[in-house]
């Protein structure tokens, strides 16, 4: 798996330490989905520059060719507590995504593999007291309480 990083936080914060412990959690959390992941980015942003306060953020992207693009993003005092929130919340984004498409296929089997009554749709020629093209001549029974005849 291919991480692209993208940072406008300096280099001192983002070390290689950092970087590599990112990485490492995320093979962690996406190695269920190896063959769907075609990329990953990582953005990392100081929201209030130098004014201090809760405003690292992390935000990651994956890509995958079932699924398209999936974005979890996450705010922390720290790029270590924002990086471990994001990477959390980007595991649950593919699985919801895949999910939803399994769902999504699911669905349309069932619904393909319906007959038209199961469906609700009627054919036209069942009005009331109408006989089926093609069955005049066999035996067709009006009511519960009637007798059985033949035309």
């Amino acid at each position: 798996m291919n991480i692209e990083w993208r940072s406008q936080i300096t280099d001192e914060e983002t070390t290689f330490d950092f970087r590599a412990l990112v990485e490492r959690r995320l093979h962690r959390v996406l190695r269920f989905f190896p063959h769907r992941v075609t990329g990953v980015r990582v953005y990392l942003n100081d929201i209030n520059g130098t004014r201090g306060g809760i405003d690292k953020q992390v935000r990651i992207q994956v890509s995958g060719s079932p699924f398209g693009n999936v974005v979890a993003t996450a705010t922390g005092p720290t790029l270590h507590s924002a990086a471990a929130e994001a990477v959390l919340k980007t595991g649950s984004a593919v699985h919801r995504a895949l999910q939803r498409r399994r769902t999504r296929r699911i669905r349309a089997q069932r619904s393909s593999a319906r007959s038209p009554i199961e469906l609700g749709q009627v054919p036209d020629f069942w009005d009331e007291g109408a006989v089926a093209p093609g069955l005049e001549s066999q035996a067709v029974a009006v009511g519960p309480h009637d007798a059985v005849r033949t035309a």
